[in-house]
């Protein structure tokens, strides 16, 4: 029987570094799989937690449509006019026996007249449109002209008041040395 431990304990000592390393690599897989597992739980607690107390805000947007009520309103009132007109046409044709034609070309005529009244508005809208643009465009353009002059015109004085200064400052040390070396002469 000893020689059957001696056996044993000789394959164990030689699969030993093996085994080793196989042990080490299973406490670490286990060790990554227990972090893993416990940041993962914080983050859902901590994110639950986070849903019941924070409340997102709520953003609430007024917009000024009186404008576009006015419009809409006069284009109704102009339509509305425009449709009393025909059928006020169309009634008196009517009444002076005048053919059903004539009523249709007036009423065709009134219809085309309100249709291009209305494409004239909305042309002008959209000139106005184009207009006021183009006028914040150039606006743009004159202000980044002015600011480009203005820092051209501030790094010329500054270059110029540069040299005058060392200018004078040459100058100065001149007559200094001129005075010194006729005092050292008398």
């Amino acid at each position: 029987m000893s020689q059957e431990k001696v056996d044993r304990y000789k394959k164990e000592k030689a699969h030993r570094a093996e085994t080793m390393k196989k042990q080490k690599r299973n406490a670490r897989l286990m060790k990554g799989a227990g972090i893993l597992v416990a940041v993962v739980l914080v983050a859902w607690v901590g994110y639950s937690i986070y849903d019941l107390v924070y409340e997102p805000p709520v953003y609430t947007y007024s917009v000024d449509t009186t404008a576009l009520d006015t419009y809409l309103t006069d284009m109704n009132a102009a339509n509305t006019l425009t449709e009393e007109d025909t059928e006020a046409d169309t009634a008196a044709a009517e009444e002076t026996e005048g053919t059903s034609e004539t009523a249709d070309e007036e009423t065709e005529a009134a219809t085309e007249a309100a249709s291009e009244e209305t494409e004239a508005m909305t042309e002008m809208a959209s000139e106005d449109t184009e207009a006021e643009s183009e006028t914040a465009s150039e606006d743009t353009e004159a202000e980044s002209e002015t600011a480009s002059e203005d820092t051209e015109a501030e790094s010329e004085t500054a270059s110029e008041d540069t040299e005058a200064e060392s200018e004078t400052a040459s100058e100065d040390t001149e007559a200094e040395s001129e005075t010194a070396s006729e005092e050292t002469e008398e």
